[in-house]
């Protein structure tokens, strides 16, 4: 009896392992340099190969969800193409079963700059980072390439303030 106890909670458990496989989620915020919400841009998510694995639209407040990821390192990307918003090079982000929120901020002027923190947190349109966009700067300035670092994900930059990725 206790031996099938036992083998029920492995076999629970390795069937909740693969279902809990693809649950995670990458969710933010798409604001431009004036801090308003951006409807329409797309964030893609590169694996390891540069093959898009999941992307979305941003909404009307500038929110973006992307769900049924792995666990793992992609790169994230924004598909400004089609707007009058400068492109980046991808970011690096690390997403576990709690998620990742990654928030942007773009301009016409400017490479795209991203602020990734683990975990899906409440993200406030209007207000993502929870703080000015100069201590953004300086909380990202001296980043030397695009990547993850103490849990910031950092390209391009506003006014030359972020160090830009280098190729």
């Amino acid at each position: 009896m206790v031996r099938r106890i036992i083998a029920s909670l492995m076999g629970l458990s390795l069937a909740l392992a693969a279902t809990t496989a693809y649950c995670a989620s990458v969710a933010g915020t798409v604001l431009n340099s004036d801090r308003k919400p951006v409807q329409g841009l797309r964030v893609n998510v590169l694996d390891k190969n540069g093959t898009v694995v999941g992307s979305a639209v941003s909404g009307a407040q500038g929110e973006y969800t992307i769900e049924g990821l792995a666990d793992g390192t992609y790169r994230f990307a924004l598909d400004t193409k089609t707007t009058n918003y400068q492109t980046g090079e991808p970011v690096v982000g690390i997403v576990t079963a709690k998620g990742l929120t990654l928030n942007w901020v773009v301009s016409p002027t400017a490479p795209p700059i991203a602020l990734a923190q683990p975990g899906l947190g409440s993200v406030l349109a209007g207000d993502p980072f929870g703080m000015s966009m100069l201590a953004f700067s300086g909380l990202v300035t001296g980043v030397v390439g695009a990547g993850v670092v103490g849990g910031l994900a950092a390209s391009g930059g506003i006014g030359g303030s972020v160090a830009s990725p280098s190729k």
